[in-house]
């Protein structure tokens, strides 16, 4: 409405003068009550009017606590979210942030330490990722936690030559329990590609679960994920790892679906398959940021207005 047209202007104003006068008038007017909504927001903004003050305000919107639903003492992810904010809008705007060159050398440490912490337990990660999600009822679990197998050769995994997990393929083998037990496997940190399509595995992207989250937040390689003929439900992220070219959503209960434009897979991704939903946001929401070189994009059967 025009109050919310207003508002909006006058927080921009208002952020590129160093305040935040109207800013929270124009989010309650607005409907802006959740996260998502308010990250989209302070994005356009960033994306509109660039600048350094308002392109830093959006990056801790963004990837604020809220945002990201994780505890307040969950920095490290918030520290790689800001590097890849940041990077974003030096590359496209030439707007340096005195917080990039902080923000990007922390999330790389702790990326580097999670490597090395990684390399002497992919037997724990792979572990929980059985028990989590009924591996002793799995259609197929030959080899998995027989300590006289080399993971390698367990059912559904692949690996490079230095013995690194690559590619996880459990379609269709009667996995159930909750999202963050699949992304547990965001722990293993040369993982390319991941099916679990035609399980029964449930629960969010982002959601109260710290580990949820986290785990994301570690996909850096991965390159092809399909949950497809699932239950996972809340807002579907089409960006969620910088390296995504493929994603298939389908078949699912996602309600919303966001692309975030300081994500590097905005640029790389190239198939989203999102068709059989729930989706009921109004169109110009859902297509306002697009992936440019999207080729093949799947919205069939959703209630998009």
């Amino acid at each position: 409405n025009c109050k919310c047209t207003h508002l909006k202007e006058a927080c921009r104003l208002s952020i590129e003068n160093g305040i935040d006068d109207f800013c929270e008038d124009a989010e309650v007017m607005c409907g802006y009550n959740d996260p998502n909504q308010m990250c989209s927001l302070y994005e356009q903004f960033c994306l509109e009017f660039p600048g350094q003050l308002i392109c830093q305000a959006a990056a801790e919107k963004c990837c604020s606590v809220d945002f990201l639903r994780m505890p307040n003492d969950a920095i490290p992810f918030k520290a790689q979210c800001l590097c890849d904010f940041h990077t974003y809008t030096d590359t496209q705007f030439k707007i340096g942030s005195e917080s990039k060159e902080e923000s990007c050398s922390r999330a790389s440490q702790i990326y580097s330490g999670l490597n090395t912490k990684v390399v002497g337990g992919v037997s724990g990660v792979l572990q929980m990722l059985y028990h989590g999600t009924g591996g002793e009822h799995w259609h197929n679990n030959s080899g998995w936690l027989n300590a006289t197998i080399h993971h390698c050769e367990w059912f559904g995994l692949k690996c490079n030559e230095n013995g690194d997990i690559i590619d996880i393929n459990l379609r269709n083998n009667s996995l159930i329990g909750g999202s963050e037990k699949i992304f547990l496997s965001g722990l293993l940190p040369e993982l390319k590609k991941i099916d679990v399509a035609r399980n029964n595995v449930s629960g969010s992207f982002y959601n109260n679960h710290f580990k949820a989250y986290s785990d994301v937040a570690l996909f850096r390689k991965l390159t092809h994920i399909d949950i497809s003929n699932n239950d996972f439900s809340g807002c579907a992220d089409t960006t969620f790892s910088p390296s995504t070219l493929y994603a298939n959503f389908s078949n699912n209960k996602f309600t919303c679906v966001r692309s975030k434009r300081f994500n590097a897979a905005y640029e790389t991704l190239r198939v989203v398959d999102l068709s059989h939903n729930l989706i009921d946001q109004d169109a110009p929401e859902v297509f306002v940021n697009i992936p440019p070189n999207i080729e093949e994009l799947i919205l069939s059967d959703n209630s998009i207005a």
